[in-house]
């Protein structure tokens, strides 16, 4: 999947690819049963997310695009680990990830 330039500034990067998760939020009910920060979509956020979230952060500090990596996951991945709505995945993400793993844990 080749993501366009959407933004227009004439190179196809991880900007474009949040545009078009955040429009696709927009018009679709998908993620409305997860919550940032729940990576891997199994319905709550843990120490597994903030893994998921250093490794896409990793991923794309070495400039490869996370969809050649990750395939389409690499979409949900985008929207749901960028906690902080920056509109890119990175250390503080997975930081603010895992405060929210410890916060749910003490409610338990």
């Amino acid at each position: 999947m080749e993501v366009p330039d959407v933004n227009g500034d004439g190179i196809t990067d991880q900007n474009d690819a949040t545009i078009i998760c955040i429009e696709y939020d927009k018009k679709s009910a998908y993620y409305d049963d997860y919550q940032y920060g729940d990576i891997d979509l199994d319905g709550v956020v843990t120490a597994m997310d903030a893994g998921v979230a250093l490794k896409y952060y990793g991923i794309v500090q070495t400039g490869k695009n996370p969809i050649d990596v990750l395939g389409d996951d690499a979409i949900a991945m985008q929207f749901l680990g960028d906690f902080d709505m920056s509109g890119v995945i990175n250390a503080s993400d997975a930081s603010l990830i895992i405060k929210e793993y410890a916060k749910n844990q003490t409610k338990r």
